[in-house]
């Protein structure tokens, strides 16, 4: 019995500290996104989360509350801050935990996001893109896709990233993880 007190007193002190939080920040959005995340769940899981989220951006602005430790910005103020201040210092939500693989995060820490990010990006430098063989590679694999396109006219096609060649052998090693 003493369980069942402790359980609903928990509950109380977690909605009224979130709710208290949320409420403080004074973020637009549903009076419900103050106290839990359920509806933003039952969207991601009905596959409507980008629909439901764009709806509340019509109805309460660029900046919505999704739930009590999550926002939306739908502007390029919010965009640049998130995506260009070079290492936004923001944490990824449990939202990224949908992405796990073998148990375990991608890339969640910034310190390890910013290590990882620094193995690859010689790969996405314009210089190597614009190489003569990458854009050969790109080319030829094109090509191949258009014709497949064009020989299903009429009927379904499948195409799966073993249709097409990969990278050359010698860059291989960089698709390794430690």
């Amino acid at each position: 019995m003493y369980t069942l007190y402790l359980l609903v007193i928990a509950c109380i002190v977690y909605l009224s500290s979130t709710t208290f939080t949320a409420i403080a920040t004074k973020v637009p959005g549903p009076w419900y996104t103050n106290l839990t995340s359920f509806v933003l769940k039952y969207y991601e899981f009905q596959g409507k989360r980008r629909v439901w989220i764009h709806s509340l951006h019509e109805r309460y602005g660029p900046v919505v509350r999704l739930a009590p430790n999550e926002v939306a910005f739908a502007n390029l103020e919010g965009m640049k801050e998130i995506y260009q201040s070079g290492g936004s210092g923001y944490d990824k939500t449990e939202f990224y935990d949908l992405f796990k693989q073998y148990g375990r995060r991608t890339s969640i820490d910034i310190k390890q996001h910013s290590q990882r990010r620094k193995l690859f990006a010689e790969r996405y430098a314009m210089t190597n893109i614009l190489n003569s063989t990458i854009i050969q590679g790109i080319q030829q694999n094109a090509a191949k896709v258009v014709q497949k396109c064009a020989a299903s006219a009429g009927s379904y096609l499948d195409t799966y990233v073993g249709d097409i060649e990969h990278l050359p052998k010698s860059d291989s090693a960089l698709l390794t993880t430690t």
